[in-house]
């Protein structure tokens, strides 16, 4: 689960996390919206595509696609 630290700079990114309306709106809207343009993007590419739903599905993938972690 991901967690607001109000100030907090992400390592690695150089700009601090914010919270404003603009972000939240893009958050609460995603399924409606970008979802479904995403997916038809991942679609237009040939070959197999994997989806994973979660984060359950992805940590099985790795552990049985990728190997141990470390």
């Amino acid at each position: 689960m991901a967690t607001l630290r109000r100030g907090w700079i992400r390592p690695g990114a150089g700009c601090p996390e914010r919270l404003d309306p603009e972000s939240l709106r893009f958050a609460w809207s995603w399924n409606r919206s970008g979802r479904a343009s995403t997916h038809a993007f991942a679609a237009s590419f040939p070959g197999r595509a994997i989806v994973l739903r979660g984060r359950r599905e992805q940590m099985r993938f790795d552990r049985e696609h990728v190997g141990p972690a470390g």
